[in-house]
């Protein structure tokens, strides 16, 4: 009985959809161009209904043969409002994935204008009311998800047509390079401001270095110093988040030239020097309140890293005040900006990536970290467990153990004092004039390691914390999570690769000052090590842990 009832709804349902199609001619249009598409709807609490457009009407059911080409899920509500989106015109669901608000969860779902050619796949959003509205790409903001923001190859055509352009947004000329005068700088925020994308274009912003302001040939060398002076810029950590960007040698207009392509970011708004620069046409300038409102928005639809999710039962009581603003807001944005503005503690949390941009907000796992002084119990594996063994095997006495957690400021500090405790630093009155003192451990290279595990260890899936086993001949370094990214277990450790798991949570580490500069942490080891009289520092890289382990100065 329930199922022949479950029947009859769904009759009523497609005959009443079918009655409304008979009169919006434009609609039976729209359906035509994606007839054969099997779509599953999923409400919240609900089995899910398959609808089969065809041609001039829809078929509903909750059985078929086959797997749905698009499935969309989400609260009544959210999709609700996403289907009272105005008719955008002609437009296809093609698959792919991507998810459309805080309350929906949508799979294999992209709008692309059938005007396009070739299709452009992506979702474009505009808040409308609360909830995310679907619009075609001339409206709103693209979010693309990091799957559709591939570093695709750039024409010659595509960048030659950028530098004949001479009001675009997505351009940046310059004759020369060089460490002094302005460039520098005006390069450096031209990047932040591609990054942020704040037109919503959804591709690179390019910089051309030996390029006249009218895009012409400047007719300089490109030399392979400049090309790695420019990409040095990334790991700088002046810019955070890490712009995504590529640096390439190209010929264009019979001349060679540097190009420069940076990606609009996942996370934005993103800043240099603690300031938010943006494009609005041929000129860059610093984001309005209005301008942030509107990056921090686009940030609330896009595929966020694990640092960035929410810890649904965090509220901001978790977070300290006193840490966010006498600790960590003074180091992340510029003192004239935060004078400037007149933004409350709650939109402040979220402009620094604390807190999602719901209402009321919660706290993101970053937030937890650097903010919680209840940390551990938001997120269970954020602790150091700390053992020193008198011996050389677990099985040896415990001369000392320590659990070190709170907020990550407070975490690392506690870590450094154990460090410099258990160092021991002999002094050598015989081999010459003077005294020497050399530890059996130095401690930067301590504090490198053990704050690259805290910084690229897993989050997610597992309760394990970050082991510091200290022994009588070696101390040993376990994070949990295995390598990231490019990094594989063949290349890790080796110098030109870098990834990172957590990108937010290095820039807090950046702004508070455990991070000098990105992607040098495991060579400045090997440095002070040598220089200490250590042996080569020892990885592991598995599947689910890193394991570095560190001998004692012979």
């Amino acid at each position: 009985m329930p199922l022949l009832s479950e029947t009859r709804i769904l009759d009523g349902m497609e005959s009443a959809i079918n009655g409304l199609l008979a009169y919006d001619p434009d609609t039976r249009a729209a359906l035509a161009e994606i007839a054969g598409t099997l779509i599953a709807v999923e409400i919240a609490g609900f089995a899910p209904i398959y609808i089969a457009p065809q041609a001039e009407a829809v078929r509903l059911s909750r059985r078929v043969d086959r797997t749905a080409d698009v499935q969309i899920a989400g609260s009544a509500a959210d999709l609700l409002a996403m289907a009272r989106r105005p008719t955008p015109g002609p437009a296809a669901v093609a698959p792919g994935e991507d998810t459309v608000h805080r309350g929906i969860r949508t799979h294999d779902y992209r709008l692309s204008s059938s005007t396009a050619n070739p299709p452009v796949m992506e979702i474009n959003y505009k808040k409308t009311m609360g909830f995310a509205t679907l619009y075609p790409s001339y409206a709103g903001f693209s979010a693309k998800r990091k799957s559709t923001m591939k570093l695709t190859p750039l024409t010659d055509a595509g960048l030659t047509a950028l530098l004949d352009d001479l009001e675009s947004d997505r351009a940046e000329r310059k004759e020369t390079y060089s460490k002094k005068g302005e460039t520098p700088e005006r390069l450096r925020q031209a990047i932040c401001a591609f990054a942020n994308d704040l037109p919503g274009h959804g591709q690179p912003g390019i910089a051309f270095i030996g390029a006249k302001d009218d895009g012409s040939p400047a007719g300089i060398e490109i030399a392979d110093e400049l090309l790695l002076d420019l990409a040095g810029i990334r790991d700088e950590g002046q810019i955070l988040p890490l712009p995504t960007m590529t640096v390439e040698k190209r010929r264009l207009k019979g001349a060679d030239m540097a190009v420069v392509a940076v990606y609009p970011a996942d996370a934005p708004p993103v800043r240099y020097k603690g300031q938010i620069w943006i494009r609005t046409g041929s000129r860059r300038g610093i984001a309005s309140a209005q301008d942030e409102r509107i990056l921090n928005e686009k940030r609330r639809y896009r595929d966020l890293p694990f640092d960035l999710q929410p810890i649904p039962f965090a509220t901001l009581a978790d977070l300290s005040r006193m840490v966010f603003e006498g600790e960590y807001l003074p180091n992340a944005v510029a003192p004239e900006v935060i004078e400037a503005n007149e933004r409350t503690y709650a939109q402040r949390l979220t402009a620094c990536r604390m807190t999602t941009t719901d209402s009321p907000p919660i706290p993101t796992l970053l937030g937890c970290l650097v903010l919680s002084p209840r940390a551990r119990d938001l997120i269970p594996c954020s602790w150091i467990q700390f053992l020193r063994i008198d011996g050389t095997d677990l099985a040896d006495p415990v001369q000392d153990a320590a659990t070190i957690d709170g907020p990550i400021s407070q975490m690392l500090r506690r870590l450094d004092d154990k460090l410099e405790a258990h160092i021991h630093t002999p002094v050598d009155l015989t081999s010459g004039p003077r005294e020497r003192r050399s530890p059996d451990y130095p401690l930067a290279a301590l504090q490198q390691l053990t704050r690259n595990a805290v910084m690229h260890r897993s989050y997610e899936d597992t309760n394990a914390p970050v082991r510091i086993t200290w022994f009588n001949d070696r101390i040993e370094i376990a994070n949990p999570g295995g390598p990231f990214g490019v990094v594989t277990r063949e290349n890790f450790g080796r110098p030109v690769y870098t990834d990172y798991r957590n990108p937010n949570l290095a820039e807090a580490m950046k702004v508070l000052g455990y991070v000098q500069r990105f992607g040098v942490g495991i060579q400045t080891a090997r440095r002070v090590l040598a220089d200490n009289g250590n042996p080569e520092p020892e990885f592991l890289a598995e599947d689910t842990q890193i394991l570095a382990t560190v001998r004692k100065r012979l």
